[in-house]
C-alpha cells in the first residue's frame, strides 16, 4: 500500500499507583509535558481545578516534535532513544509501572504502515507497551454528533 500524507506524534507515557514520576523523569533525563501524582487535586485539560483527586500517578513525555517522516523510522528512532534507558524503564515496571509508547496518527488520507516484529520484540525487552490513536479529518459536510 503506497503511503498517503500523515503526521505522527510519538510520547512516552508513564503512570503508577502512588510513585511521585517526576524521579523517572529525571532518570530518563526528558521532561514531561503533562505530569501529576497520586492524590494531586483533578483539573481539566485547560488546568481549572474540578472536584476529586487523582486516584494514580501520571506524565506524558512528548519524544520528537510531530512529523510526517515514515512512521516505522520514527518508532525506530524511538526505540532508539528509549533503549538507553532500558534498566530504568525495566525497573519501573518491575516497580509496579506501566510505560507505553504512544504514537498520535494523524492522517490525511487513507494509509497504511508495517511496524515488524522487530518492533514487538524490542518493546517487550525494554517493558513497554504500544498505544496508538489513529485520527482522521471529519468527513466533508459532516455535522457535530454532539449538538
Amino acid at each position: 500500500m503506497e503511503e498517503k500524507p500523515y503526521t505522527a506524534q510519538l510520547s512516552l507515557r508513564l503512570s503508577h499507583e502512588a510513585l511521585d514520576l517526576t524521579s523517572i523523569c529525571d532518570a530518563l533525563e526528558m521532561q514531561p509535558r503533562v505530569i501529576w501524582k497520586a492524590g494531586d487535586r483533578n483539573v481539566t485539560p485547560a488546568g481549572t481545578p474540578i472536584e476529586g483527586t487523582r486516584n494514580n500517578s501520571y506524565c506524558s513525555i512528548d519524544l520528537f516534535p510531530a512529523s510526517d517522516r515514515p512512521l516505522h523510522r520514527q518508532v525506530d528512532e524511538a526505540l532508539a532513544l528509549l533503549e538507553r534507558h532500558a534498566a530504568t524503564l525495566q525497573g519501573f515496571h518491575r516497580d509496579g509501572g506501566k510505560v507505553d509508547l504512544c504514537i498520535g496518527w494523524f492522517c490525511i488520507a487513507d494509509t497504511g504502515t508495517t511496524l515488524d516484529a522487530s518492533v514487538v520484540e524490542r518493546l517487550a525487552r525494554i517493558k513497554t507497551g504500544l498505544d496508538m490513536h489513529v485520527y482522521v479529518p471529519d468527513p466533508v459536510g459532516s455535522t457535530d454528533l454532539q449538538e
